[in-house]
């Protein structure tokens, strides 16, 4: 039981740690790339922000569905998805974060001791948009 309340104290600090995180970094740096390949800082901040609704629903699908099935999730492999994420401001994409992260913090406090011992399925098969 400690696991679970160290993981939402965990999942609880994460916005203001990432906030804090991002107010150090000068605005110039925030879409510096190092190299082909690799994402910005503000493009990976972004990302966290996007995929939080998914996250939401994998969250609700796992105590809802007696054996949830997940296809992975790889950002840039289908040809409809950008190879980066779409840069959103600072600002949106920490709020973004933090009020999904809320949500996810009610969904999982409401679990049982039940749905926190379920296991996850997970297909072995590329993501498509529609199957998150």
């Amino acid at each position: 039981m400690q696991d679970i309340r160290d993981l939402l104290e965990g999942l609880r600090r994460t916005p203001k740690i990432l906030s804090e995180f991002v107010r150090t970094i000068p605005e110039e740096k925030l879409d510096l790339r190092r190299g082909g390949g690799f994402w910005t800082v503000a493009e990976h901040i972004s990302h966290l922000a996007q995929v939080q609704p998914m996250l939401l629903d994998r969250f609700e699908r796992f105590m809802n569905e007696d054996h949830p099935e997940f296809v992975p999730y790889i950002p840039g492999e289908t040809k409809e998805e950008p190879d980066t994420p779409h840069r959103m401001s600072m600002a949106s994409a920490l709020d973004q974060f933090a009020g999904y992260r809320d949500n996810q913090l009610l969904l999982l406090e409401s679990a049982n001791d039940i749905t926190w011992k379920k296991t996850r399925h997970t297909r072995n098969m590329r993501h498509t948009p529609s199957t998150y």
